[in-house]
């Protein structure tokens, strides 16, 4: 039976399966994330795009295989995965066995970036949702009933220096690290709500301003944080261009979130709508009148703990990170080789950035403010005198310049590949131009970003434009969803809100 549900003025499909018979509602081409300002600063296009191929929290890629949860999955005492040592209700990353076994009803499928929002296909086992009883119940109850439900996307996310991000200049933006879960939510709001043009079924978006904890970092392990930012996966494909600028932010964005300087916050996920309480169907999410939190999640985690980096360099590399950091070593354990890497470097960074070598704001060794290290810093600061830094700082910055040098020449070696590279984005260019051509969707100012859109959507806009005769595939939305209402905040990320 295939049942629809309105959704910003166009019908998502609900398809009913049978998967290793279990009852399935598959709820397709679900926005879930779009470009705009959320609870904790303006998410940029880019990192949104750049979401669907970066790894995630559960080891695979972009939004594929994460779970959709019975509302966001929170440190309570109720709940097997319990940490007396971190704030009550912080929320935590769904990478995590216990909660998808607890809280997980299903799977998020088939993700894309449109060029508005990333959509994704969301499949609830409904059999096992009614089992569960409670909220989960509920949830099916109201797919059934064509009321719908809120939803809210998880993720880690990390902070993205100030500047110009979709033709204005912002000074509070962030980027998507790591994409980790989807919490369904049946009795709350999300604070991307569908009038935003995310989820599924016409509903009432939340004001950011009714839950003054939206935002705020838990220390939950889902929580957004990087390479969305700059964030590249092994190798994430977010690396390109400006993206790796907010790599490097990272883990200060982690730290601003939690209010503090120092690194990113133990691997709690930041969610994005402020749910309103939701009762666990096993153990529940709260009581009636709560408010959630956001909080930065480990981003890239592989829950598996499996890796083939020798567990003595992974051993090595956590006790750096807890030791420089406010990441735990449980959160650290679950993610992937790559991830681990990304987070050192991370952390390795913003100690450097912290000063926290002791050197005073003379140029000394010394800690009290004047340079008694007893030879003038002029040169650089190595104490020698000699008209040369002879520090590792100093020789690190000219291996790093030699470095930049190297890569910008064209050497007999490299030209085949800077002249493949120039091929590929002319091919590029001139696909996204006849994708213009073939759509009325589409102006000429739309030809750059499609042109630097990963293969598979580029691949997916060329069979949208083919088989519409100029319209976008039959279930992608138009350009130009509605934007948030006056009353409507957003928070970190769209929340993929079904209602």
């Amino acid at each position: 039976m295939t049942r629809y549900i309105t959704a910003n003025g166009e019908d998502v499909e609900i398809v009913e399966e049978t998967r290793n018979g279990d009852r399935y509602y598959v709820a397709t081409g679900v926005p879930i994330v779009k470009p705009m300002d959320l609870a904790t600063g303006y998410v940029p296009r880019e990192w949104i795009a750049a979401s669907t191929e970066m790894e995630n929290t559960h080891g695979g890629t972009g939004w594929d295989g994460t779970t959709p949860t019975v509302n966001h999955p929170r440190n309570r005492s109720e709940f097997s995965w319990h940490d007396p040592d971190r704030p009550e209700d912080d929320i935590v990353l769904a990478a995590n066995e216990d909660v998808q076994e607890t809280l997980g009803v299903g799977t998020v499928e088939n993700d894309r970036f449109d060029g508005e929002y990333v959509r994704a296909d969301i499949a609830i086992n409904a059999d096992e949702a009614r089992e569960m009883g409670g909220e989960a119940a509920d949830i099916v109850d109201d797919v059934e009933a064509g009321r719908g439900l809120e939803v809210s996307s998880q993720y880690l996310h990390a902070e993205l220096p100030p500047g110009e991000y979709d033709g204005s200049y912002r000074e509070d933006a962030k980027a998507i690290a790591a994409p980790d879960s989807v919490a369904l939510i049946p009795n709350g709001r999300g604070v991307c709500s569908v009038v935003d043009g995310c989820g599924i079924a016409p509903g009432v978006a939340a004001n950011v301003a009714d839950y003054p904890d939206v935002g705020a970092i838990s220390a939950g392990t889902d929580d957004p944080v990087s390479p969305q930012t700059g964030q590249g996966e092994g190798q994430r494909t977010m690396d390109n261009g400006s993206q790796m600028a907010g790599v490097r932010q990272l883990f200060s964005g982690i730290a601003s979130l939690v209010g503090s300087a120092a690194g990113p916050t133990d691997g709690t996920t930041k969610s994005q709508t402020a749910d309103t309480p939701d009762d666990d169907p096993r153990g529940g999410d709260g009581e009636a009148g709560e408010q959630n939190s956001n909080e930065p999640a480990e981003s890239g985690a592989d829950t598996t703990g499996n890796s083939t980096m020798k567990d003595d360099k992974r051993e090595e590399l956590i006790r750096f990170i807890t030791a420089n950091s406010e990441l735990n070593e449980d959160s650290l354990e679950h993610m992937g080789d790559t991830c681990l890497k990304n987070t050192h470097e991370m952390v390795v960074a913003n100690a450097a950035n912290d000063g926290s070598d002791g050197p005073d704001a003379d140029g000394g060794d010394d800690d009290d403010g004047t340079d008694d290290d007893d030879v003038s810093d002029a040169d650089g600061g190595d104490g020698e005198g000699d008209g040369v830094d002879n520090t590792d700082d100093g020789l690190d910055a000219v291996m790093n310049r030699l470095d930049d040098l190297e890569d910008r020449m064209v050497t007999e070696d490299s030209i085949d590949q800077h002249v493949e590279t120039a091929a590929n984005q002319l091919e590029a260019e001139e696909r996204a131009k006849k994708i213009v051509a073939n759509s009325d969707e589409y102006d000429e100012d739309d030809v750059d970003w499609i042109a630097g859109l990963p293969e598979k959507e580029l691949e997916r806009k060329e069979r949208g434009a083919t088989q519409s005769g100029g319209l976008p595939a039959a279930g992608s939305p138009s350009f130009g969803a509605t934007g948030n209402e006056d009353s409507v905040d957003g928070d970190d990320m769209p929340d993929l809100e079904v209602n």
